[in-house]
């Protein structure tokens, strides 16, 4: 599951197809105990990501923000090589979690990054 998750990059596919690849059961097990263990983050319902992706995206973020006061959508399409189908959920967990405060079309540093 995880180099299924890895695979593509930062472009993780569908939670969906990894079910349908697997078989249901088997791939809803798998991706709890991950979750459970630390080893992947949920960032929405469709997709999450390795703790190893993870890492590396907090660190983009950090180079981004050390650079720059601002994200936006398309910076971080650029910065980690994905789509806006991947780019919009992804954003919508940081602002969860604190790593980015959104402001209008544009994300700032939030208090956890």
């Amino acid at each position: 599951m995880v180099a299924a998750l890895e695979a593509g990059g930062f472009s993780v596919p569908e939670l969906a197809g990894l079910a349908a690849a697997s078989g249901v059961a088997e791939a809803a097990e798998h991706v709890q105990r991950l979750l459970f263990e630390g080893a992947a983050v949920r960032v929405s319902q469709d997709f999450c990501y390795t703790a190893r992706q993870w890492a590396e995206i907090e660190a983009a973020l950090r180079r981004h923000f050390a650079a720059q006061p601002a994200l936006r959508v398309g910076d971080l399409k650029g910065l980690l090589g994905i789509s806006r189908k991947h780019a919009i959920p992804l954003l919508e967990h940081c602002d969860r979690v604190g790593l980015t405060v959104r402001a209008g079309d544009e994300r700032r540093r939030g208090p956890r990054l």
